[in-house]
């Protein structure tokens, strides 16, 4: 790479990169450019988390506080409706179940009373009467 001054007077003492000079074919310049190119990387995967952890609560808190707000809006304004229609819903469904549960114990009692009246209808053949 080769560098250059500014050519700004209150800049005079940065560098400025003006060119990049490709890689040469010398293996030891090459192992140098990979032991620099996975230090770049890990100082710039370490740069990103210290960022990400220190502008993170920010984030959080700029974030998650009018979303959370919204969604209890939200959901109070659609809560009276499912209320009604969870409401309405139960009470079908109890009021099948009754039904069929009285519909069943009417079909058991009427069974009971016919098996009771063919006893006693075959009993009263059986048993003398008395006059």
């Amino acid at each position: 790479m080769i560098w250059r001054k500014s050519t700004r007077a209150d800049d005079e003492d940065i560098p400025l990169l003006t060119e990049v000079v490709g890689i040469a074919d010398d293996p030891a310049q090459q192992l140098h450019q990979d032991r620099v190119e996975q230090e770049f990387q890990r100082l710039t995967q370490a740069l990103t988390e210290q960022t990400l952890q220190r502008v993170a609560p920010l984030l959080e808190d700029a974030l998650t506080d009018p979303l959370r707000l919204s969604i209890e809006e939200r959901l109070q304004a659609m809560l009276p409706g499912l209320v009604d229609a969870l409401s309405a819903s139960i009470r079908a469904d109890l009021q099948g179940l009754v039904q069929e549960a009285v519909t069943q114990a009417l079909r058991e009692a009427q069974q009971q009373l016919e098996t009771n009246a063919q006893e006693i209808s075959a009993g009263a053949g059986n048993t003398p009467h008395r006059l």
